[in-house]
């Protein structure tokens, strides 16, 4: 049992060393290519988003393949800065 609150101040610890809403990448090993302490209206929440075997804008910049990639995934109804959709469609693509 103590070992799981350990864990937890861990983590804890980490997201308040963490800057609002500047994403960096996940640590190696994790599905997740970007990780993000989204803060929004007082609220914050870590999020995990990108999947790590796939290429996005930052990378391959085909104007074509963004397009897609936004109207296949509605980037235009993301409103919610904690989701880890409104990351994917506003800084990857």
């Amino acid at each position: 049992m103590s070992s799981r609150k350990e864990a937890k101040s861990k983590a804890q610890m980490r997201k308040d060393k963490m800057k609002c809403n500047k994403p960096q990448r996940a640590p190696k090993g994790a599905k997740q290519k970007y990780i993000v302490k989204a803060c929004d209206d007082g609220k914050q929440k870590i999020v995990r988003f990108g999947y790590r075997g796939m290429q996005d804008f930052l990378q391959h910049k085909d104007p074509k393949r963004r397009a897609s990639f936004k109207a296949r995934h509605r980037c235009s109804e993301k409103k919610d800065k904690l989701t880890p959709g409104w990351w994917a469609c506003n800084y990857n693509w």
